[in-house]
């Protein structure tokens, strides 16, 4: 690349070595290189050699924690077969005896399905969970509850139902169920999974490029063509979080309570107790072996870069996550970066009842100022601190990040659209008739802002193009995100209130579902695994467009089925206990 005659340049060579090696012998040996004659020397020699687990205390312990998260697994595993399988044998044999054969239906109970016997005691039972007619010549009436997840749990002991929360085989059918419950906004689930898909696509492009790429010069032309901007805009996906987030929240907060009738006291500290325990258990499990476990993953002439990308900042500022304030606290030292989303994901949340509980009382007017004032609040806030800092995302400047991208004030708007968009359609019931023509308008006036969004960018990325100014660039970073969340909110409305067609129907694909469940899952793991990928390499690559396609797929798809193992073996168990432990007093969500 070309750079000007006085830039001081530092050149970086990365060699795999004899473990025999250190600085020492290394800085000798390049004394031999004629360096003096490119006006040139030895800056610094830097040797990272294998690692020994046995003295790291930290690595240790989180090992010793996921060997206890696996055997609670594998012992829940087999309590539950085992038990359903006598359960299963003790039910047929006293059907046996009771009846003396007089069978209508033999089947094979679920362990937890139960059968009321009235008039002559015959009841029928299919492998669904599903009410079987009797004869018509029969004067008995059958009853029967659903699959063991509806079981009324309560019967049985506490101890039972603690260790089956750890079960393998209940927890994955949890997570791969694709029923789908009535009033549910069954289309969020492929847009979140899609959004999720963006944004790996974003982190691949811009995450590490430059690092391993033998055709740097190359790459960054490529990314200003065009066809490139919808994935250098890759982060609206995140602002689409914020707004499903948001509308999540206040749908199911209004229609909580409406069906409770009442806002306790008791109901809003659940409400905070089961976001914080639904959010941190496998959150904390990822930073543990992240923090703890990483360094041992990494092998090859980077592994020193790769730990100090992120890693180095976990040991000392770890519990900045755990409190999700690693968003406005040391956010320049923070562990796992990405995880800002995180804690203004979780701000977010604990803010949302200051809007929602005046609806609740009967103060929709105030509610919705209020939602509409954090619009105005990301706005102006966006607004001045861009013009007092002169940043863009696109240009990935730190103080940028720091300052304007992380902070909750700054994202906060998006997520105030959602919850706008949840209290209408809480308020609509998700009932309401759209006219041709409006919808035909709606559609264009949506697809033209999307669009906008996703590449307006190129006017200042293309070659020969003039640079924005001031008023330009901070007009387009303060408008482009709420203006996205119009158009996503068009989508999930008409979606949900069943004007969306097409788009509708691949949306709501039930094949979504389970995918949208390890969302979280896969948003925490797939930088690790990209940083693992391009830090573990031992030679230049040549990046096109198959190699890009390649590396997509690959880490969505890891990504994916790592988030399920933690899923199986941390979130849905802890999911469990929250049932167990709380109850009937779980509260509104």
């Amino acid at each position: 690349m070309p750079l000007p005659a006085d830039y001081v340049a530092a050149l970086e060579w990365h060699l795999c070595l004899p473990q025999s090696c250190n600085e020492e012998t290394v800085h000798f040996a390049l004394s031999f290189l004629p360096l003096d004659v490119i006006n040139s020397s030895v800056y610094k020699v830097q040797c990272s050699h294998a690692q020994d687990l046995s003295h790291d205390t930290a690595a240790i312990t989180a090992v010793a924690v996921l060997g206890v998260i696996v055997l609670l697994a594998v012992l829940g595993t087999l309590y539950d077969v085992v038990s359903g399988e006598v359960t299963r044998v003790k039910r047929k044999r006293v059907h046996n005896d009771e009846y003396d054969g007089d069978v209508i239906a033999e089947f094979d109970s679920p362990p937890h399905t139960s059968k009321t016997s009235i008039n002559n005691g015959i009841s029928i039972v299919s492998m669904n969970g599903k009410l079987v007619d009797p004869p018509q010549d029969s004067d008995s009436v059958s009853t029967t509850t659903l699959p063991y997840e509806d079981y009324d749990e309560d019967q049985e002991g506490v101890c039972r139902r603690l260790l089956l929360c750890f079960s393998f085989s209940r927890n994955t059918e949890k997570i791969f169920d694709t029923s789908r419950k009535e009033g549910s906004l069954r289309c969020i689930h492929g847009i979140r999974v899609l959004s999720m898909a963006w944004v790996i696509l974003g982190h691949i492009i811009v995450y590490t490029r430059g690092v391993t790429d033998e055709n740097v010069t190359e790459v960054l032309k490529k990314v200003k063509d065009f066809s490139m901007q919808a994935v250098v805009n890759a982060s609206l996906a995140v602002d689409t979080f914020f707004l499903i987030g948001g509308c999540l929240v206040s749908f199911l907060f209004l229609r909580q309570v409406k069906k409770t009738g009442k806002l306790t006291g008791m109901q809003m500290a659940m409400y905070y107790v089961h976001r914080f325990w639904r959010l941190s258990p496998v959150y904390l499990v990822i930073l543990m072996t992240y923090t703890c476990l990483f360094k041992y993953l990494l092998d090859g002439p980077l592994k020193s870069d790769g730990l100090n990308y992120d890693n180095a900042h976990c040991a000392s500022n770890w519990w900045t996550n755990a409190l999700y304030i690693n968003n406005v606290y040391k956010s320049g030292e923070g562990c796992m970066r990405w995880t800002w989303f995180m804690a203004d994901d979780m701000q977010f949340y604990i803010i949302a009842p200051l809007t929602l509980v005046p609806i609740v009382m009967g103060l929709q007017a105030l509610g919705t100022i209020l939602m509409v004032l954090l619009v105005f609040v990301q706005i102006a806030t966006y607004a001045y601190k861009e013009y007092s800092v002169d940043g863009a995302l696109l240009k990935n400047d730190e103080q940028f990040m720091r300052e304007i991208y992380f902070m909750p004030w700054c994202r906060v708007g998006v997520f105030a659209i959602g919850l706008l968009l949840g209290f209408v359609l809480n308020k609509t019931k998700c009932k309401v008739h759209i006219p041709k023509f409006a919808l035909v308008i709606g559609w264009q006036i949506g697809l033209a802002l999307g669009l906008l969004c996703t590449y307006i960018t190129w006017s200042e990325w293309k070659v020969g193009h003039i640079s924005w100014d001031r008023d330009t660039r901070l007009t387009h970073e303060t408008l482009s995100r709420p203006c996205w969340a119009l158009f996503v909110s068009w989508i999930i409305f008409v979606c949900t209130t069943g004007h969306g067609g097409i788009v509708d129907r691949l949306l709501s694909w039930g094949a979504w579902l389970p995918l949208g469940r390890l969302t979280y899952g896969a948003y925490l793991i797939h930088p690790i695994l990209i940083t693992y990928t391009d830090f573990s390499k031992r030679a230049l690559v040549y990046v096109d467009f198959v190699f890009i396609a390649y590396q997509f797929i690959g880490t969505f798809v890891v990504s994916y089925a790592i988030s399920f193992v933690f899923s199986a073996l941390v979130e849905a168990p802890t999911l469990a206990l929250e049932a167990v432990a709380l109850g009937r007093y779980r509260g509104v969500r």
